[in-house]
């Protein structure tokens, strides 16, 4: 174990003082974008994991209301935007959805949740 470390500390002391520096902000920076695009892949998937959690549970509320013939198109409609959210977490999953969304989407997006 001893000889392992030597060589390698040998073979860094190779390199000057620049090309450390150059290399560990490289490492740095490559770190930080690493970390920006998982965080935004988590945080989407967690928010359509709780709108779809709101879905289900407005669902089930329609499903107990007495009169549920005047609820079965609100619960069909319900369940296709559930069908929705699960086929988007899946390809979040999959690394299928696409970074950059069109300004289209994000309007009806928006529009849907009330903003």
């Amino acid at each position: 174990m001893g000889k392992f470390k030597d060589n390698i500390c040998t073979f860094f002391d190779k390199f000057s003082l620049k090309i450390k520096l150059i290399l560990g902000t490289l490492a740095g920076i490559i770190g930080f974008f690493l970390v920006f695009f998982v965080s935004k892949k988590i945080n989407a998937k967690q928010i359509l994991e709780l709108e779809l959690k709101k879905v289900e549970e407005e669902i089930n509320i329609k499903n107990t209301e007495k009169d549920i013939s005047k609820n079965k198109e609100l619960i069909s409609e319900l369940d296709k935007k559930a069908k929705a959210i699960k086929s988007e977490i899946r390809d979040i999953d999959l690394g299928n959805k696409p970074e950059n969304i069109s300004r289209e989407e994000m309007d009806t997006f928006f529009s849907d949740r009330g903003f």
